[in-house]
C-alpha cells in the first residue's frame, strides 16, 4: 500500500494473508495511542482460535439445558460458521499480504455490506435470548413462511414446464419436512398469515415485545455502526458520499490513503462484531471462554472507540473474570 501503509498502523503485517492497520481516530473517539503499532496476530490467532472453538463445543458438547429448544443449536452453529466464514472473508479481501496486484485496494469498500452481517447476527441473537423457547420457534417459523413463499411464487411461475418439475418437487419435498421439524400445523400451513415473519432490525428496534435494555443496546448499535454500514451496502446518497465517491479520486488526490483508512476501520469493526458475537454465543452457552474474550476486548478497547462503546453497553456485563 504504500506510504498508506504507514498511515494506517497501530496494526502490522507479521505474516501473510494478513493486514497493516490503524484506526485514525474520530473527534468522538479520540485516542492518543494510535499512533503505536500492534502486530495483528495478537488478535488474529486467539480470535481465529476462538471462533474454531466455539464451534467445534457447539457441534459436539451443546449444553443439555439448551438441547429440549428446537432449532437453537442449529441457529448458533450457523451463526458461528457464517461469522467465521464472513469475517475471513473480509480479511482476505483487506489483507496486504501475500502482494496480488489482483486484489485492488478498492475491494476495501466492500468490507461494510459484509460486515453487516454480523451486525445483523447480533440483531437477532440479542432479540432471540430475551425468551429462547418462544423466539427461537418463531424464528424458525417466520422462515419457513418465507421458503413456503418463495416456493409457490416459483410453482406459479414455472409449475407448467417439464424442465422444472424435479427442482419443484424437490423443494416440496423440503419444506414439506422443514414444516414438520418446526411443528408447523397443515392448518398454519394452509394460512400463511397464522405465521409471523421474523422481524428485521428496524422492526425489532420497534417492537412492543423488546425489552428496554436490549432495546437501549441495539439503538446505539443501529445509530453508530448498522446504518452506516446499511448505506454502504445499499449505495445510497450517503453511501456514496462516506464510501464509494471515493473511486473517484486519483492517486494525487490521497486516493489511497483515504481508501486505506476506510479499509482500517472496516476491518475494525469487523473484527469487533465478531468477538461480540463469540461473547453472545459464549454466554448463552457458558462455554467459559472468558479470559480469552476479555483478553481479545482489553485490546480492542484501547484502540478502537466502537469496541469500548459496545463492551461498555453490553459485552463488560457478559465477560466474567475466570475461563479459559
Amino acid at each position: 500500500m504504500g506510504a498508506a501503509t504507514n498511515y494506517l498502523g497501530p496494526w502490522s503485517a507479521t505474516t501473510e494473508n494478513e493486514l497493516s492497520l490503524r484506526k485514525a481516530s474520530s473527534p468522538l473517539h479520540t485516542n492518543a495511542k494510535a499512533s503505536r503499532k500492534v502486530p495483528f496476530a495478537v488478535i488474529r490467532d486467539k480470535l481465529d482460535t476462538l471462533v474454531a472453538a466455539l464451534i467445534n463445543l457447539l457441534d459436539r458438547e451443546f449444553p443439555k439445558g439448551l438441547a429440549a429448544i428446537p432449532g437453537l443449536r442449529p441457529f448458533l452453529l450457523v451463526s458461528m460458521k457464517t461469522t467465521q466464514n464472513t469475517y475471513e472473508a473480509i480479511r482476505y479481501v483487506a489483507a496486504d499480504l501475500p502482494k496480488d496486484p489482483a486484489r485492488k485496494l478498492a475491494f476495501g469498500l466492500l468490507i461494510d455490506p459484509l460486515a453487516r452481517v454480523l451486525a445483523d447476527i447480533i440483531f437477532t441473537i440479542v432479540f432471540m435470548q430475551e425468551d429462547l423457547p418462544a423466539r427461537v420457534g418463531w424464528y424458525h417459523r417466520g422462515g419457513w413462511r418465507e421458503l413456503k413463499e418463495d416456493f409457490d411464487r416459483h410453482r406459479a411461475e414455472y409449475g407448467a414446464l417439464v424442465e422444472w418439475q424435479n427442482w419443484l418437487q424437490g423443494y416440496e419435498r423440503a419444506i414439506e419436512s422443514s414444516r414438520v421439524t418446526y411443528g408447523i400445523t397443515e392448518a398454519e400451513a394452509g394460512n400463511l398469515r397464522n405465521l409471523r415473519y421474523w422481524p428485521t432490525p428496524g422492526q425489532i428496534l420497534r417492537s412492543e415485545e423488546l425489552g428496554e435494555e436490549s432495546r437501549q443496546f441495539l439503538t446505539f448499535l443501529n445509530d453508530w455502526i448498522y446504518r452506516g454500514l446499511s448505506s454502504g451496502a445499499h449505495v445510497s446518497g450517503a453511501g456514496i458520499v462516506r464510501r464509494h465517491g471515493f473511486l473517484l479520486l486519483h492517486r494525487d488526490e490521497r486516493r489511497e490513503e483515504i481508501l486505506g483508512k476506510l479499509k482500517s476501520d472496516g476491518v475494525f469493526t469487523a473484527t469487533t462484531l465478531t468477538v461480540a458475537i463469540s461473547t453472545e454465543v459464549n454466554s448463552i452457552c457458558g462455554y467459559g471462554r472468558d479470559s480469552t474474550l476479555s483478553y481479545l476486548w482489553r485490546i480492542l478497547v484501547e484502540f478502537w472507540g466502537e469496541a469500548k462503546d459496545l463492551f461498555d453497553r453490553r459485552y463488560s456485563k457478559l465477560v466474567v473474570t475466570k475461563g479459559t
